[in-house]
C-alpha cells in the first residue's frame, strides 16, 4: 500500500498543473480501466447519435412559438435566450454522460454548461496509459479539440465584427483548482494569443461591453 502511494505521488507530481488530490483526499486513482475496441467504438457511436438528438431539439425549440415554449414551462423572460444562437454549431464542447446497463448504454445527461474532464481524458489519461503500457484511445483528440476552439473563436470574432485589437480572455473561478487548470489547459490547446483572467476580475459596463482586469474591452 505504501509503495502504491509513493508511485502514485511520483507519477502525478510529474504532471503539469493537475489536481490529483482535491479537498484533502485522492481525486485521481493510480490505475486504469481496460476497454475493448468494440466498447470504445460503441461509446463513440452512441455519443454521436445522442448529440444529434440534443442538437435537433435545440433547433426545434428555437423554431417553436412563444406559446409552445411557455406550455413546457420555459419562463417568458428566457425566450430570447432560447432563440439566441451565437455560433453556427450547437455546442463547442459538450460531455455526454452515459451509464452501462444490462440493455446497453443509457444517457444520464448532456453537459454543455460544465463540460469538464478534458484534461483528465486527454493529457492525464495519455500519461497513465503510457505508464501502464497500454494504447491511449484518445490519442490525437486533444489536437482536434484545440482546432474546434480556434474555429469557434474565429467565428465569434467574425460575427461581432470586432474592430479593436483582438483581446481574447479565458476565465473561470480562480479559487477552484479544477476549473482554473481546465481553463488554462483549453487555452493552451487553443494556441491563440489570449490570457487568463479570473471571473471576479472581469467588469461589465452597461451598453459598452465586457472588460478585463486592465480595463481593456474583451
Amino acid at each position: 500500500m505504501e509503495d502504491h502511494r509513493r508511485r502514485r505521488q511520483k507519477t502525478y507530481n510529474n504532471l503539469h498543473s493537475f489536481w490529483h488530490d482535491l479537498y484533502e483526499s485522492e481525486y485521481a486513482l493510480y490505475d486504469i480501466a481496460l476497454m475493448t475496441k468494440d466498447e470504445i467504438d460503441e461509446i463513440r457511436l452512441v455519443t454521436n447519435r445522442v448529440g444529434k438528438i440534443f442538437f435537433k431539439m435545440g433547433n426545434l425549440l428555437r423554431s417553436s412559438s412563444d406559446e409552445t415554449l411557455m406550455q413546457i414551462d420555459i419562463p417568458k423572460n428566457m425566450l430570447p435566450f432560447i432563440r439566441h444562437r451565437p455560433l453556427p454549431v450547437e455546442s463547442v464542447i459538450s460531455r455526454v454522460d452515459l451509464v452501462q446497463t444490462a440493455k446497453g448504454l443509457k444517457v444520464l445527461e448532456l453537459n454543455s454548461d460544465t463540460p469538464t474532464f478534458e484534461k483528465e481524458v486527454f493529457y492525464v489519461n495519455g500519461a497513465l496509459c503510457e505508464e501502464f503500457g497500454f494504447d491511449d484511445p484518445n490519442k490525437g483528440f486533444a489536437d482536434s479539440l484545440g482546432n474546434e476552439i480556434r474555429k469557434a473563436l474565429a467565428e465569434s470574432l467574425h460575427r461581432i465584427q470586432f474592430t479593436e485589437d483582438r483581446n481574447i480572455v479565458f476565465t473561470s473561478h480562480e479559487c477552484h483548482e479544477e476549473d482554473k487548470y481546465t481553463t488554462l489547459y483549453l487555452m493552451e490547446l487553443a494556441n491563440v494569443s489570449a490570457k487568463y483572467v479570473p471571473l471576479h476580475k472581469l467588469t461589465i459596463k452597461e451598453h459598452e461591453g465586457l472588460f478585463d482586469d486592465e480595463g481593456k474591452r474583451i
